[in-house]
């Protein structure tokens, strides 16, 4: 039987209109908010990358090279001194001493981040966004209204507590590997592992929704181990921990890039608001590296505090650097006001919106900062204030001022030429030490050195 072509074709204008029709049926409604993806980095140092400005023999890292060629690059981004106080300051805009979270949570910690701070996946759900975290945790972990998703995160694939071996998962004898609110088995690398999950969320997201993602690596945090597949021949240099841990940047940097690309193949990258950053400084002895600072992470010294971090939302934020101070309590209502979303009521936030001062060049905001750490001989605190940083630091058994704008790595005490400046800032110092906080207990990094095939 023949068919008449003239019957089963269109014509021209109305398989236009068709296709048009069709089109506009599959496309998603306009979201009322961009998506927000952050980044992190565990123990990554200033040392360790070359745009921070700071590093004197940096690593090769060029996904993040590129976020920085794309981005503004945070020069003044400073947070807490470990990994608990850090996390629990971004996720929720309030300083850890206010949170009384001064040290890391171990695992024999029944406590955590307090369930009466919101976190900015409550916020950012409560406005209609798809919440997920993919990777560390570390806010708590004995019960469940402590984890991850009691806390805003819709799904869940990591770690709970500080760290984990990259290959078997463990920490110590303890597997640490959830999906959602259940243990779970994925064979491979966790950097790897992560960088996959946080590009299968960006992938599957609800297109009706706009999505906030926290990625949050447990690289280059110890155990300092070469990866499967690599090898330390493919670092330069005479230190053999350094140049493990050089490769765990670059897998790390790897998984950035990941996420970058999956962004660019949805074709969202645009309508995305992306943050960097790392948790803390670099500690000692891990193969880490905090560049012209002083001081590591565990101290109340710009080696741990300042550290490397990127904001980049193409066609809203201009690329190029920022001399503007960010403190990681600025964080949510930064983000919050770059959306356009409402900030959850909380009388006890103490950081402040830098966004108009990031992109638009407004004044920034007058506040200042304060930093403790809780450590076996007391705590140490310093008080920021934008230039001049006030420490009380149990190591030197003395307080000291210094001016890190034009004293970066903090060698010069400027006590004596500028008392009222120390005084002012002693002051404000004082009521944040009689806040009540957990007390100390012996840190459970994983030893020094490095596991794996580092022989080669």
């Amino acid at each position: 039987m023949k068919f008449a072509p003239a019957r089963l074709l269109m014509s021209f204008p109305a398989a236009i209109t068709v296709f048009l029709a069709l089109s506009a049926c599959r496309e998603a409604p306009p979201l009322a908010h961009p998506n927000v993806v952050v980044i992190l980095a565990d123990d990554l140092g200033v040392g360790d990358v070359g745009w921070s400005g700071l590093a004197t023999s940096p690593i090769a890292t060029p996904n993040l090279d590129r976020l920085a060629a794309r981005g503004l690059v945070l020069e003044q981004f400073r947070t807490a001194p470990l990994c608990t106080p850090a996390r629990a300051a971004l996720l929720t805009g309030r300083a850890p001493a206010r949170l009384g979270l001064l040290r890391n949570i171990s695992q024999k910690d029944v406590g955590g981040l307090g369930l009466d701070a919101p976190t900015l996946a409550e916020t950012l759900g409560a406005a209609g966004y798809a919440t997920e975290l993919v990777g560390k945790w570390h806010l708590g972990h004995a019960s469940e209204p402590l984890r991850p998703m009691q806390r805003g995160f819709q799904k869940f694939v990591g770690v709970l507590g500080g760290w984990i071996d990259y290959e078997t998962h463990a920490r110590g004898k303890n597997a640490d590997w959830w999906r959602d609110g259940s243990p779970a088995v994925d064979e491979g690398h966790a950097t790897r592992l992560l960088a996959t999950e946080a590009a299968r969320a960006i992938r599957e997201r609800d297109p009706a929704k706009p999505l906030y993602l926290h990625v949050a690596f447990t690289a280059p945090h110890a155990p300092t181990s070469v990866p499967p597949g690599r090898r330390l021949d493919e670092v330069a240099g005479d230190d053999p921990v350094r140049r493990a841990y050089a490769l765990l940047v670059d897998e790390l940097d790897r998984g950035v890039g990941v996420v970058l690309d999956a962004l660019e193949q949805e074709g969202i990258r645009g309508r995305t608001l992306v943050l960097f950053a790392s948790d803390n400084g670099a500690p000692l002895g891990y193969g880490g590296s905090n560049g012209l600072l002083r001081g590591a992470k565990g101290s109340v010294y710009d080696g741990a505090l300042r550290v490397p971090a990127i904001l980049s939302f193409e066609g809203t934020i201009r690329p190029g650097r920022s001399s503007v101070a960010v403190n990681a309590v600025d964080i949510v209502p930064t983000v919050c006001e770059a959306l356009s979303v409402a900030l959850a009521p909380d009388e006890q936030r103490d950081g402040v919106s830098v966004w108009a001062a990031l992109v638009h060049g407004a004044p920034s905001p007058v506040r200042t900062g304060v930093f403790g750490v809780e450590r076996a001989d007391g705590t140490s605190w310093t008080v920021f204030d934008g230039r001049w940083k006030y420490v009380d630091d149990p190591d030197t058994a003395r307080s000291a001022l210094y001016d890190v704008l034009q004293d970066p790595a903090e060698t010069r005490d400027q006590s004596a030429s500028e008392p009222e400046v120390r005084s002012r800032l002693a002051a404000e110092l004082a009521p944040w030490r009689a806040l009540p906080h957990m007390p100390f207990v012996p840190d459970e990094s994983p030893q020094r050195g490095t596991s794996g095939d580092a022989s080669k």
